[in-house]
């Protein structure tokens, strides 16, 4: 969707990517049950989503949609997985690799 918004500057893949996110956010928060943290917020998992939601936030940040008040929903949301990463380390494995990955970006965009 980023990229295909980054060619046209078409609004609806901005709208869509917001409601995209704010949905898996309202259906996924941590704590939500057992089973639901065990997927949604395994550490890998939340590794992808950092390193996969730096680079949109870079192209949709400027679209009319990316309002004010959702780039506070998107910062702090950005900011609980990265502290759950944080706090929820692996010391070996190919998570490892994604996980300092995850770290680096979020050093980088802080």
């Amino acid at each position: 969707m980023a990229l295909v918004y980054r060619a046209t500057k078409d609004e609806r893949y901005a709208r869509e990517w917001i409601l995209q996110f704010r949905d898996w956010a309202r259906k996924n928060p941590l704590g939500l049950s057992k089973d639901n943290d065990k997927y949604a917020w395994r550490p890998l998992e939340v590794s992808d989503r950092i390193l996969n939601l730096a680079p949109s936030f870079n192209i949709f940040v400027h679209a009319p949609d990316f309002t004010p008040a959702f780039l506070m929903e998107f910062l702090n949301n950005y900011h609980q997985q990265a502290d759950y990463l944080s706090n929820n380390y692996a010391d070996r494995g190919t998570i490892v690799f994604l996980k300092h990955s995850g770290y680096c970006l979020q050093a980088f965009l802080s």
